[in-house]
C-alpha cells in the first residue's frame, strides 16, 4: 500500500510540473505574439462629407412657384467631422432669379452624428458600411424682391428688400458608404461614395422663431454624395 501511495505521489508530482511548463510555454507564446503584432490607432480623424438631396422641400417649391418665387428642387450639404465630435454641416438650397425680380433660397446648418457598421474586415482596405445618421438643424427661408440687376448697385439704390422664415427641426437619414482606404505617409486615407434617404421632424415655418405658420419644412428626399477622411496612424 505505501509502494502504491509513493507511485501516486511521483505521478502526481510529475503531472504538475509538465502541466507548469505548459502553462510557461503557453504564457512565452502569447506574449511572442504581443510583441509581434503592430497595433494601428487611428489619432484625431478628420472627415469631410459632400451630398446632393435631389427633392427637398417639395410642398413649399409648389407653393414658392404660384407666388413668383422659383425655387431649385436640388440642395446641396456640406459638412466636417474633427475627431470623435458631431459633424458640422451647411446646407444650401438656391432659386432661379424670375421676371419679376424675385429670388429665393434656403440655408441651413447644424449638428450630425453617425451610428455605422463596417461589414468587411479591415485588411480588406474596403468600405462597405451600412448608417443611420441623426441630427438638429436651423433652417431659414429668404425672400428678396425687386433684383432687377445683379449689381451692388440694385442693393445701394435700396431698391431690394428681403424677408425670412425660419426653422429648428430633427432630422434622421439612412445610408450606405461604398468605398476603400489606403496608407501615405503614416496617414490613413478613405474615399468613400454613398447614399441613403434623409427623413425630418414635422416642424412649422416661423417668422422670428416665434409665430408659426401652417407650411411644414420637409427635408424628406434621396440623396448620393462623397466624403474624404484622413487620420494619423
Amino acid at each position: 500500500m505505501k509502494t502504491g501511495l509513493l507511485s501516486f505521489m511521483i505521478l502526481l508530482v510529475a503531472s504538475c510540473n509538465a502541466l507548469a511548463q505548459e502553462m510557461m510555454a503557453a504564457k512565452e507564446m502569447v506574449k511572442d505574439t504581443m510583441t509581434k503584432v503592430k497595433v494601428e490607432k487611428q489619432v484625431f480623424p478628420v472627415r469631410v462629407d459632400f451630398r446632393v438631396y435631389n427633392n427637398t422641400l417639395k410642398s413649399n417649391r409648389t407653393l414658392l412657384a404660384a407666388n413668383g418665387f422659383v425655387l431649385d428642387k436640388e440642395a446641396i450639404e456640406i459638412g466636417i467631422k474633427f475627431g470623435y465630435l458631431p459633424k458640422i454641416y451647411y446646407f444650401q438650397q438656391l432659386g432661379t432669379l424670375s421676371v419679376g425680380g424675385n429670388f429665393p433660397s434656403v440655408t441651413g446648418f447644424g449638428l450630425k452624428e453617425r451610428l455605422a457598421l463596417n461589414l468587411l474586415k479591415p485588411e480588406s482596405h474596403f468600405v462597405l458600411m451600412p448608417y443611420v445618421e441623426v441630427g438638429a438643424g436651423y433652417y431659414k427661408m429668404n425672400f428678396y424682391r425687386g433684383v432687377s440687376d445683379n449689381t451692388i448697385q440694385t442693393v445701394a439704390q435700396g431698391q431690394i428688400s428681403h424677408d425670412a422664415i425660419d426653422a429648428f427641426t430633427a432630422t434622421i437619414d439612412l445610408g450606405l458608404n461604398l468605398g476603400f482606404w489606403f496608407k501615405l505617409a503614416n496617414r490613413k486615407i478613405t474615399l468613400v461614395a454613398n447614399g441613403g434617404f434623409q427623413a425630418n421632424t414635422n416642424d412649422q415655418w416661423r417668422i422670428g422663431s416665434a409665430l408659426a405658420f401652417k407650411e411644414k419644412l420637409n427635408l424628406a428626399s434621396p440623396y448620393v454624395g462623397l466624403n474624404f477622411g484622413i487620420s494619423m496612424l
